[in-house]
């Protein structure tokens, strides 16, 4: 009994109880090497949490900007400087600004061109469409000039260019009537309109209607005194019905707006033979060679008035160089002094 309870104590020495096998029965004591790194250790993994950044400020930044741009673009398409040029007539404007610069040019078939686009841009707009007519009548096609006229007066039946430059190409198809027509609806719009009543006055003349084209010559340079045509086309008409003094007036009018308009001094001085005022029309025949020395008709001019002188010398050379400038050879007289 005795060696047994003995031998139950000495296996009770040799188990260890379970809460101790979890402990350390002893302190271990840590080296300086395994401190230093140990202490490596933790700045190895701070560097890497600090070398991994936070997304959500990035997030934020670029939201931030897509809506800064959303707006400017907002406001760039309602200040039209975003917008396709169809949406705000840019390539109108363009199309009817270059055609006016071909058309000044004299380059037509580029100006129908870009007239032609504009008005496919914009087929109701009336600058458009008479403009395109316009150029159209400038190169000749007067069928497609008066087309385009009539659908732009359609929309607007006010457009006193139009009427006019319509009413200019009825004349030339010889529609005389249909063409005064257009004239008198510009002198509606406007009353003061000198091309249309100098225009009016052309074919009335065409018509022997004198005295009404009188009056509308009169009315043209009343209102526009530079109107060289007018002036000229009145002074023929005046000269024609015997009023020489009348018309002479009119030609000295043109020479004080443009003392080189030679057409005007050869018809002065014509009415001026016709009066017997020869030596006036020998200067101003003189004035018009020294700006035109080869013109025959000049040149047989001042013989006549040398003629009337008695000057039959004078007159004989004269007429001699008119004959050869009209066969082609340029020979022009020794300057007169006289």
């Amino acid at each position: 009994m005795k060696k047994t309870l003995q031998k139950k104590q000495e296996v009770n020495r040799n188990v260890i109880p379970e809460e101790e096998s979890l402990t350390v029965s002893h302190e271990t004591e840590i080296t300086p090497a395994e401190k230093k790194s140990i202490k490596k250790s933790r700045t190895v993994r701070q560097d890497q949490s600090k070398k991994k950044p936070s997304l959500r400020i990035p997030i934020i930044i670029v939201c931030v900007v897509l809506v800064l741009l959303s707006l400017g673009v907002y406001w760039l398409y309602k200040q039209d400087l975003f917008s396709s040029p169809d949406e705000n007539g840019q390539a109108f404007k363009m199309n009817i600004n270059m055609g006016s610069l071909h058309a000044q040019r004299g380059e037509l078939k580029e100006a129908i061109k870009y007239y032609s686009e504009a008005v496919r841009l914009k087929p109701e707009d009336t600058e458009a469409l008479s403009s395109l007519g316009l150029a159209h009548g400038m190169s000749g096609d007067l069928i497609k000039a008066i087309s385009y006229y009539k659908k732009a007066l359609k929309i607007n039946p006010d457009l006193e260019a139009t009427h006019q430059n319509y009413g200019f190409a009825l004349a030339l198809e010889g529609k005389n009537e249909e063409a005064i027509e257009e004239y008198k609806e510009v002198l509606r719009i406007n009353p003061d309109h000198s091309q249309a009543h100098k225009s009016m006055a052309d074919i009335l003349m065409r018509q022997n209607n004198i005295d009404e084209a009188i009056s509308h010559y009169e009315d043209a340079v009343r209102i526009n005194p530079e109107y060289i045509d007018a002036h000229r086309n009145l002074g023929i008409t005046l000269g024609q019905q015997g009023r020489i003094d009348e018309a002479i007036e009119h030609f000295r009018e043109i020479l004080k707006i443009n003392p080189r308009e030679v057409p005007t001094i050869n018809n002065m001085g014509a009415y001026l033979v016709q009066q017997g005022k020869y030596e006036e029309a020998i200067k101003q025949y003189q004035i018009a060679l020294e700006f035109m020395p080869n013109n025959a008709v000049l040149h047989q001019n001042i013989g006549a008035a040398y003629e009337g002188q008695g000057k039959m010398e004078k007159a004989e050379d004269h007429y001699k160089i008119s004959e050869r400038l009209r066969q082609g050879i340029a020979q022009p007289a020794e300057s007169d002094n006289q």
